[in-house]
């Protein structure tokens, strides 16, 4: 446990009450856990599983994607919970989610 919370930035005891599932990563460790596990864990198969994903990798809060997106956090939000883009706005998302997935991975 030592290792794998060195590798994320956390302490032992973090990855331990994980594991046993006393406490939940934040939103801070989640590009770590991606960095540690070499893939982002979460489901990607629709458009709000992967604009999640690609929050969740960035460690982003739904507030700090939309920013990125340049869009409100009540556009962003609606999208996580499945409801499509206008035609503009998707051409801003998938440009981010290009990049965001660019430096996920390396």
């Amino acid at each position: 446990m030592k290792q794998v919370g060195e590798v994320i930035g956390v302490s032992p005891f973090a990855v331990a009450n994980w594991e046993s599932g006393k406490t939940s990563p934040t939103q801070a460790t989640s590009p770590g856990i991606v960095r540690f596990l070499g893939f982002n864990p979460l489901p990607q198969a629709s458009l709000s599983e992967r604009i999640h994903a690609i929050r969740f990798g960035m460690g982003w809060t739904q507030e700090d994607a939309a920013k990125a997106c340049g869009v409100s956090e009540d556009s962003w939000c609606a999208w996580e919970q499945g409801a499509n883009p206008i035609r503009q706005k998707a051409a801003k998302l998938e440009a981010l989610l290009l990049e965001a997935r660019s430096s996920i991975s390396t």
